[in-house]
């Protein structure tokens, strides 16, 4: 069962996903299910496993001298009469297809990329679980977040920079795409008018 799970463990959003995978594993198998804690103590060393697995992509691809870098730019206020965090300021939503807020997403993109978050290959860790890394990060205050221990943290941090990227660039191409869209439809009206 060890051997399943760790083979699903990179997909799996939580232990409990890894918990119900192992049940149905047995019962595929026709294995009498045993107690829930042994079945979760199993998932929690398929789930542990994965996490360290991708902790060492991390580390693989950024030495620690970057992510440090990295971590003192992400925490670092932000200038300006709102002085926010970087992070605080990367996690509000973007508004709706206005100049100002493709503006804003723009220098959002432009941030990450100084950082360098475009040029990360993290290519050993699933889609999932790097999006379920970098909600953690969301989901919670920064000055939690900078409570975590040093692997976790960078993990968790380099999940959610990567996230924030490809989610901002589809934002990008929607407002370019809705800003484009109305120039076009008054440029039609206008043009009818005369």
């Amino acid at each position: 069962m060890l051997a399943s799970l760790q083979a699903q463990a990179g997909n799996a959003i939580s232990v409990d996903d890894l918990v119900r995978a192992g049940e149905l594993w047995l019962f595929d198998q026709k294995i009498q299910l045993p107690s829930d804690r042994a079945i979760r103590d199993v998932a929690r060393e398929a789930f542990s496993a994965a996490e360290i697995s991708a902790l060492e992509v991390v580390r693989q691809h950024l030495p620690p001298a970057r992510l440090d870098h990295v971590l003192k730019e992400v925490f670092s206020k932000r200038r300006g009469r709102n002085s926010t965090t970087v992070v605080e300021w990367l996690k509000v939503p973007s508004g709706k297809h206005s100049p100002s807020n493709l503006a804003d997403v723009v220098g959002k993109i432009e941030f990450l990329k100084s950082l360098g978050v475009d040029k990360w290959t993290l290519n050993g860790i699933p889609l999932l679980r790097m999006r379920s890394f970098g909600q953690h990060v969301v989901d919670r205050p920064p000055a939690q977040t900078q409570r975590l221990a040093r692997g976790t943290l960078h993990l968790e941090i380099v999940c959610f920079l990567r996230m924030m990227l490809m989610e901002l660039a589809d934002v990008a191409l929607f407002m370019s795409g809705r800003r484009i869209l109305n120039l076009v439809n008054t440029a039609s009206a206008t043009v009818s008018r005369r």
